[in-house]
């Protein structure tokens, strides 16, 4: 456990999700990135004094490997002063809070996993011998990545272990992708498989 043996004074906060990524560090991981989700409507957590009201949560970019995909293309954003370029997506996602009818009591909003897909995930596909991830040649086009023999591509797989009400296989499918989502508790199941179905 991140937290096992840490003595805190009262009112202090435990600092998960850092404590989680350190741990993750020291088992094997590359952290590649702290990202900040800005909650840009919505109500804020919490209502304790002696310290701002919480409006954002952390996402961190991990990976398993030394190298690993990353299509910054996917996501750039318009340049505020000149329109017709384009610039790299930020450290921080001004992204508003996402309800759905449905009843999950917290579920992502769609944007904000279709930039994780977007940034992780080859649009170009996977070798399908070696799973391998296809990267751009440039803007527009697509190679392969490893040296198996030459073959079609196939999608690429998103995994979600903790997929709650289905936004991130929503987002998976609207983009080509293959989706397997993981949840313990079976009462967001329907809630799910409605949303991957209708794309919403």
């Amino acid at each position: 456990k991140a937290t096992e043996g840490v003595d805190l004074p009262a009112g202090s906060l435990v600092g998960q999700p850092w404590r989680l990524a350190f741990a993750l560090q020291n088992d094997g991981w590359h952290l590649r990135s702290e990202i900040i989700w800005a909650k840009t409507s919505g109500k804020p957590e919490g209502n304790i004094s002696g310290r701002p009201i919480r409006a954002h949560d952390t996402i961190f970019l991990l990976s398993k490997r030394e190298s690993c995909f990353y299509d910054p293309v996917a996501v750039m954003e318009p340049c505020k002063t000149d329109p017709t370029k384009k610039k790299h997506a930020r450290s921080v996602w001004p992204i508003p809070i996402f309800s759905y009818r449905g009843g999950h009591p917290a579920p992502y909003p769609p944007d904000l996993a279709r930039r994780m897909i977007l940034l992780g995930t080859s649009a170009g596909g996977c070798c399908p011998t070696c799973g391998a991830p296809y990267r751009r040649a440039d803007e527009d086009a697509w190679e392969a990545s490893c040296g198996c023999e030459a073959a079609d591509p196939v999608p690429c797989t998103v995994l979600d272990p903790f997929s709650g009400s289905g936004t991130t296989g929503s987002q998976a499918l609207k983009y080509g992708l293959d989706y397997v989502g993981i949840d313990l508790n079976a009462d967001y199941l329907p809630m799910a498989r409605e949303r991957i179905r209708t794309g919403k």
